[in-house]
C-alpha cells in the first residue's frame, strides 16, 4: 500500500504527543486506557500504511472491549475511541462526556445539530467520526487554527 507521508508524519507527532501525555498522567481509568489503546491502534495501521481513507468502524481488541463494556453483546458496532453506535447511526452524548478531551470535542461540535429525545441527546456517527478522524491525524478540531506550515 503506498504510503501517505503527510498522514505518516501526522501519525508521528501524535505518537510522541501520546507519549508526552502519558508520561505525565497517573495510571488512566479503565475507559480512558482503552480510548488511549484505540488512538495507539490507529497510530499504528497508519505508521505501517495500512489506514484506509474514508470513514470506518474500528474493531475493538479484547482487552480494550473488556475494560470498555462488560457487557457488551455480539452484534454491536463500535467506532473512534470504542464508543457505542447505538440505532440510526447514533453515538449518545454521555458517552462522549466521558472522553478525556470532551470540551476540545464540544468546541468541534458548536452549530452541529444533534438530536434529542426522551433516550437523551445524542451526536451524528458522520459528525463523530470526521472530527476523530482529524482529531487523531492532526490533533485539531475543525475550527482550531491553522499553524504556519499548514
Amino acid at each position: 500500500m503506498k504510503t501517505n507521508t503527510s498522514l505518516h508524519r501526522a501519525a508521528s507527532a501524535a505518537r510522541a504527543a501520546l507519549a508526552d501525555l502519558l508520561a505525565e498522567m497517573p495510571a488512566p481509568a479503565p475507559k480512558l486506557a482503552g480510548a488511549l489503546e484505540i488512538i495507539r491502534q490507529i497510530l499504528a495501521d497508519i505508521e505501517a500504511g495500512q489506514h484506509p481513507p474514508g470513514p470506518q468502524m474500528r474493531t475493538m481488541p479484547a482487552q480494550v472491549t473488556q475494560c470498555e463494556a462488560a457487557a457488551t453483546k455480539a452484534g454491536e458496532r463500535r467506532t473512534y475511541f470504542g464508543l457505542l453506535v447505538h440505532e440510526n447511526g447514533l453515538i449518545n452524548l454521555d458517552d462522549i462526556k466521558q472522553l478525556p478531551f470532551y470540551a476540545f470535542w464540544l468546541n468541534s461540535a458548536a452549530s452541529s445539530t444533534m438530536p434529542v429525545n426522551a433516550d437523551g441527546e445524542w451526536v451524528y456517527r458522520h459528525d463523530w467520526e470526521a472530527f476523530a478522524r482529524l482529531f487523531v491525524r492532526t490533533g485539531r478540531h475543525r475550527f482550531s487554527a491553522m499553524s504556519a506550515d499548514g
